[in-house]
Parts: C-alpha cells; sequence; structure tokens
C-alpha cells in the first residue's frame, strides 16, 4: 500500500495535531501534580520495581478482587503492550514502508491476530458490565468518554483483523480508521478515567512506602504565619501524592463497593473524594473543599479500616487525604463531632478516653498482682482499655501466659494513652503533646522492646512516634504473633477445644495495616483443635467492627446507623457461639453490638488470649493458673492465691482436679519449687 505526497502531509498534520494536543494535555497535568511536594517516605527502588512489575504487568490487585471483569481488563491492557510493535509499523508505512517484516514478523502477526480477538471480546465484555448490568458501586451517571474508548479500543481491533482481505481503496480507509482509533484515543484519553493507563503507573511507583501513611505535621514557630495550611482545606493543600491520586483514579468503584460506611448508605464515597479533586486542581481553585465540593459529614464517617485503600488496584491512599481533612475540620475549623470533643478533654487532663483518674493504672497494676515494667524487661503495654472492667482481666491473662512461658514482661504505671484517637481525628497538637510524654518516660525507662493486644496502639508507637523522634526506635510486637511464635517454640501449649463453632474477626489493623498476624491467629486456633468458621468478610477484605482506628469509638455518627452491626449479623450468621478477635476495640464494638439483641446472648467475644484459659482448652489452662498458685504460695500471699483459686475453680469441668492439685501445692516448698520447673 503506497502513500501520495497529499496524503502523507495529511498523516503528518494529523499525527502532529493529535500528538501535540496530548502533549499538551498530559504536560499541564503533570505540572500540576509536581508542582508541590511529596509528603511522605517512599519504597526503595527494588520495592517499587517490584510491586510496578506485579501489581503493573502482572495485573495482580485488578484480577484478585473481580476475577473475570478483571481478567478482561488485564487481558486489554496485555493487548495494548502487545499491540506497541504493529502500531510502530502501522505509522511508519506511509512514509517509510513497514519496518518490520519477514517470517518473525508473520508470525507475530499471526500471534496479534489471537490478542486481537481476545481484547475485542474483553473489551465488548467491559463495556456490557458498565452500560447494561451496572453494577451498584459504579456511579448512577453514564460516562460517554468510556463509551468512547470503549468504541475505539473495539475498532482497533477489527481494523487489524481486516487488514489481509482488503485491497486498494477499501485498504487505505481500513488504514485511516486503524490510524483514527489511535490518534483520536490521544485526544480523549486526557479527559477520561482512561488516562489512568498513562499517569497510574508512574503514580503506583511513587507511593507512599507505607499503608496508610499520615503525612508528617509539623509546626514552625519562627517562621509561622497565620496563613499557613492545617490539613488540606483547599485543593491547593493537595500533596504531590493526592494530585497524582486525581489523575490516576479510574472510577472503577472497589473502594466504593467495600467501604462499610458506604455499605451502610452512609455519606462516604471514597472514590468521589479522590476523584471530585481533579476539576479544581487542574483550574487552581482556591475554593474551601467543605463549601460544596466535600461534604464534612462524609469525612468523619470513615472509620479508616483502609478498605477502600487495600482493594484499590492503582493504590490510590485515600486515607492520608481523609486525615488531611479532618485535620483542616479540627485545628482550622473547630468542626469536630461533640463527643470526641469530651474526649479531647479526657486525653489532656487524664491521660485515657475514660475520664478515669490517671492514678488507675497504677492502683490496677498494684491490685490485680500484675508485674510492674523494670529496665531491661518486656513493656505490655495495656491500653485504655486495661482501665474497663470488661478487657482488665484480659490483660491480666495475657500476662499470666507470659510469665508462664518465661517472658519477662510488665506493666507500667506511667504508660498513658498512645494518642492515637486524637491523631485519627485531625488533633495533631494534641497527639504530638501525648506522644512526647510517652516517648520521653519511654526512653528514661530504657524500652526496647513493646508488646500489646492493641494493633492502634502499636501502629500509633511505631510509625507516629518516629515521625517526631526519628532516634526513637523499639521494636513492637502484637500479641497474636508473640503467642504464635511462644506455641512454635513449645513454650506455651494448648488441648483441645470443645466449645462449639467459633468464627475470628479480623481487626483492620491486623488485617491490612499489618500490625499483627492475622494467619498466626489461625495458627493458634488450629492448635486448639478449632476450624473457625469464616465470615463472609475475611482476612484482608475483614469488615469494620465500626470503632474507627480508635476514634470513631468515642463518637457517633448524625445517621445512628451503626456498622458494628452490621458486623455482628456477619458473625451471627456462621452459626458460631464464640467470636475470637485480636484488638481490644473490636472486642468491645462487637460485644456492645451483640447485648443490643437478646436472641445473641449465647454468643461470646473473647481475644484470642483466651484461647488459653477456655474450658475447652482445660489441660494449659490448669497450667497457667496453676503457676500463678505456685508463685502466690511461695511469696506467701495468701490473698492472692484464694483468688487464683477462685478463678480456676471457675472452670467448672476441672474443678476437682485443680482442688486436689492446691492441696499438693500446699505440701512442701520443694514440690512447688519443682512444679514451678515443669511449669
Amino acid at each position: 500500500m503506497e502513500f501520495g505526497l497529499i496524503e502523507q502531509i495529511i498523516i503528518a498534520i494529523y499525527m502532529l495535531a493529535t500528538i501535540g494536543y496530548f502533549a499538551w494535555a498530559l504536560t499541564t497535568r503533570l505540572k500540576m501534580a509536581f508542582a508541590v511536594a511529596a509528603d511522605g517516605e517512599k519504597n526503595s527502588a527494588g520495592e517499587a520495581l517490584g510491586r510496578f512489575f506485579s501489581e503493573v504487568i502482572l495485573q495482580t490487585k485488578v484480577i484478585a478482587d473481580r476475577p473475570l471483569p478483571g481478567l478482561m481488563h488485564a487481558l486489554v491492557f496485555w493487548g495494548f503492550i502487545c499491540y506497541i510493535p504493529v502500531t510502530i509499523n502501522h505509522f511508519a508505512t506511509p512514509f517509510l514502508g513497514p519496518i518490520f517484516g519477514g517470517g518473525i514478523w508473520e508470525g507475530y502477526r499471526a500471534f496479534m491476530v489471537v490478542v486481537s480477538i481476545l481484547v475485542a471480546v474483553s473489551i465488548c465484555g467491559l463495556a456490557f458490565r458498565r452500560f447494561v448490568l451496572r453494577p451498584a458501586y459504579f456511579e448512577k451517571k453514564l460516562s460517554g468518554s468510556s463509551a468512547i474508548v470503549s468504541l475505539f479500543i473495539f475498532m482497533l481491533m477489527v481494523t487489524f483483523l481486516a487488514e489481509p482481505y482488503l485491497d486498494g481503496v477499501a485498504a487505505k480507509a481500513n488504514w485511516f480508521a486503524h490510524a483514527s482509533a489511535i490518534l483520536l484515543f490521544l485526544v480523549v484519553i486526557p479527559h477520561s478515567k482512561h488516562f489512568h493507563l498513562v499517569v497510574g503507573p508512574a503514580d503506583l511507583v511513587l507511593k507512599r512506602k507505607r499503608f496508610g501513611q499520615i503525612p508528617p505535621f509539623v509546626i514552625d514557630m519562627e517562621n509561622f504565619d497565620e496563613e499557613m495550611a492545617f490539613g488540606m482545606g483547599k485543593p491547593a493543600d493537595a500533596s504531590r501524592e493526592v494530585r497524582l491520586d486525581s489523575l490516576s483514579c479510574v472510577e472503577c468503584g472497589r473502594c466504593t463497593e467495600h467501604c462499610p460506611a458506604n455499605s451502610l448508605d452512609k455519606k462516604l464515597d471514597p472514590r468521589s473524594l479522590i476523584h471530585n479533586l481533579e476539576k479544581p486542581l487542574l483550574a487552581g481553585s482556591e475554593e474551601p473543599v467543605f463549601e460544596g465540593l466535600i461534604d464534612p459529614e462524609a469525612v468523619w464517617q470513615c472509620v479508616t479500616c483502609g478498605a477502600c485503600e487495600n482493594i484499590c488496584p492503582l493504590g490510590i491512599e485515600h486515607l492520608p487525604l481523609i486525615l488531611q481533612y479532618r485535620r483542616n475540620l479540627t485545628l482550622e475549623q473547630g468542626n469536630i463531632p461533640a463527643t470526641m470533643q469530651s474526649t479531647f478533654r479526657s486525653l489532656q487532663t487524664k491521660g485515657n478516653v475514660w475520664t478515669v483518674d490517671r492514678e488507675q493504672r497504677a492502683e490496677s497494676i498494684e491490685e490485680m498482682g500484675l508485674p510492674a515494667y523494670e529496665p531491661g524487661k518486656v513493656l505490655i503495654w495495656s491500653s485504655c482499655f486495661f482501665l474497663t472492667a470488661e478487657f482488665a482481666p484480659v490483660v491480666k491473662r495475657f500476662a499470666e501466659l507470659l510469665r508462664a512461658a518465661g517472658v519477662d514482661a510488665g506493666i507500667s504505671p506511667l504508660e498513658t494513652c498512645c494518642g492515637d484517637p486524637a491523631r485519627k481525628c485531625g488533633g495533631e497538637d494534641l497527639f504530638q503533646e501525648i506522644a512526647m510524654e510517652n516517648i520521653a518516660w519511654m526512653k528514661e525507662q530504657g524500652v526496647r522492646t513493646i508488646v500489646s493486644q492493641c494493633p492502634h496502639c502499636l501502629h500509633t508507637i511505631s510509625t507516629a512516634y518516629r515521625q517526631i523522634d526519628p532516634e526513637f526506635d523499639v521494636e513492637v510486637i502484637h500479641h497474636s504473633a508473640l503467642l504464635a511464635r511462644l506455641l512454635a517454640e513449645g513454650k506455651l501449649s494448648a488441648a483441645r477445644h470443645t466449645d462449639g463453632p467459633v468464627t475470628i474477626h479480623d481487626p483492620c489493623y491486623a488485617s491490612r495495616w499489618k500490625i499483627g498476624d492475622i494467619y498466626a491467629v489461625r495458627t493458634l486456633a488450629k492448635a486448639a483443635g478449632i476450624a473457625p468458621v469464616e465470615m463472609e468478610k475475611s482476612f484482608e477484605k475483614s469488615y469494620c467492627c465500626g470503632s474507627g482506628g480508635g476514634a470513631h469509638h468515642f463518637f457517633e455518627d448524625e445517621d445512628n446507623i451503626r456498622i458494628d452491626d452490621e458486623r455482628v449479623r456477619q458473625a451471627v450468621a456462621t452459626g458460631a457461639s464464640t467470636v475470637y478477635t485480636s484488638c481490644p476495640f473490636c472486642f468491645n464494638m462487637i460485644a456492645e453490638g451483640l447485648k443490643k439483641d437478646e436472641d445473641h446472648a449465647g454468643i461470646a467475644v473473647k481475644d484470642i488470649t483466651e484461647l488459653f484459659f477456655d474450658t475447652g482448652m482445660g489441660a494449659h489452662s490448669y497450667s497457667v493458673i496453676q503457676q500463678d498458685m505456685v508463685d502466690a504460695v511461695i511469696s506467701d500471699k495468701a490473698e492472692e492465691r484464694r483468688f487464683l483459686f477462685e478463678e480456676a475453680a471457675g472452670i467448672t469441668k476441672y474443678k476437682q482436679r485443680k482442688k486436689a492439685a492446691l492441696r499438693k501445692l500446699e505440701a512442701t516448698e520443694n514440690d512447688l519449687l519443682r512444679l514451678r520447673d515443669i511449669h
């Protein structure tokens, strides 16, 4: 096929105009994105390349969540990559003639026939799903640009497949049709969600290093400016990451589909929080985001569970943006839920969220006979829930387990709230005050290792504290991981569980934020002979308990629609008689949710620590309680000994055995010491 001079000139102008427009549109958008600095720690080159290969080239996250639509999307993407040499050959033909040829090229063209058929079928399937099936999580308004792009892709495949069967005028018309599908695509793509094909891979590589990484908050008092932005109150305050995210959003709706608030018809729509920023950012808008663009009520409905960010195939970071919005609402506008204000006051004056006196922690440690922290020991971070009647016994049992396993650990009376509720609600000034106090006493006390049952506390201490003081370097371990390790080392043992069916609730901060080990929890359950009945949403896709990053626990949404009610429904649907979890917030929320319905009275909520004390695990329950009895007798603490005996005797199945054991324990000190060595 030959092209005359006039045709060559027309083609050249056509190419220059469309490619030039695309270059201008791309440059404009990239200038907008890179006009400001990045605000987070980035992955190393190796980590970034690994993520690029896995999530971009292999399309793993696209396929994992929605296998059939994901595979169709992946085939279209892989088809585009395969089409690169075909496209080069196509546009070289009018000026230089085909630059690829020979047997190898004919073989590649045969391969591309198969690719083109697969892409054509896939794009038709995706279009049918978007425009006919219309899943609920798609935007209500039909996307004209998506229809045009789908048509262009289908047209590209058809014209390639038709090429060998055409000659003369028909062949040349087919060439122009194929070229137009590519060149007009360049004109449309900057104004459509398909711009993610260009920006998305770069955005993915430039992501923050850690999941949900909140940007540092630093106030330079020496250069304080009254116009300084607190959080994000207008589009111009957006960081580079937020700007790239707004350009990369593919509007697939995965974030909205998995958002627990949105699933209950609340106002929060994670997709719109990102997508709605694109036009104001491109326009350089200085208008406040909370005046028509972003609904503050929707911002407060977020429970920071991370389901949106975890599921996004492009790794869009919703959480840092939402928390930047909250910083602005709290610090600049004073617009926070009324009940959260009382929690802030309690944190300031009492050092905890319950308005309990600061001295209560020290008194509880002494009254319950718990080991106090001393330098060189492992610090048990007991959390604010240690100050509640419901969870204090769980903390006590965990301390007992560590002592029985030979772990030298203790609780410090100096501990206060870690500050997580303040930070997750945008109260950065209060959070930093709390954090600096905790860092100071932990440094002074020589804390090197912290173990806790609260993944919220551990996340805050291990990440946010290091933003404030980079020299604060401690090892943090969630109790799920530590108990599994002690079990594997033979320092703890478990007998058979016989209390009926069990389900496991995976905390958001253990499953998605990766503070803890949700698989270790199942290892512990397996050791107890438990085959848990999984809920419809579990593991990394677990449904939030509704507590909300340690913050939502302390205020109600205006609509009074409770996320914990839905999670309780999912737990009840398994038919389980016990719900195990590994987070005090989840423990409390699910327990409270179950209390609302008398039909759920027979369902128990337990922390995984209780696995080693349950009636069905009497052999080990007996040995741990017995060890505490030994210690009590040796130290001549008769009152504590009687308390421990009553506690052990409450496990009715082994009551008589424990009474007999107690009499033996009282026989001689030598016997007691021997039993201590055994246990």
